[in-house]
């Protein structure tokens, strides 16, 4: 992969994710979810992209299918939660707190 072909797809990959966000912002966590689940099929190492479709999810009420989604995080990296508290786009729920404390 060339440079540029990797720039290209850092920047598509940040699109995507702020694609998503922007759902959540605007309470269309449907969407917000699908966005995600479509970046991490393309890009399955995003941990940040990892914890935002377990908040889509966590606000679409599907509870169970949000805490899979936190605690795959926190197995990929404990320092997800950390480095999702460090993001001011992502505004991550009190359960991801509590798992990191678990």
């Amino acid at each position: 992969m060339t440079y540029e072909e990797a720039s290209q797809s850092l920047a598509t990959q940040e699109t995507h994710h702020l694609l998503g966000i922007t759902q959540i912002a605007a309470k269309r966590y449907g969407d917000a979810v699908a966005t995600f689940q479509t970046t991490l099929k393309k890009w399955p190492h995003s941990n940040r992209s990892v914890v935002a479709l377990g908040q889509a999810l966590h606000f679409a009420s599907r509870y169970e299918e949000a805490k899979a989604q936190y605690e795959l995080a926190l197995q990929v990296t404990p320092a997800t939660c950390v480095a999702a508290h460090a993001d001011p786009s992502v505004n991550v729920c009190m359960y991801v707190c509590a798992l990191c404390s678990a």
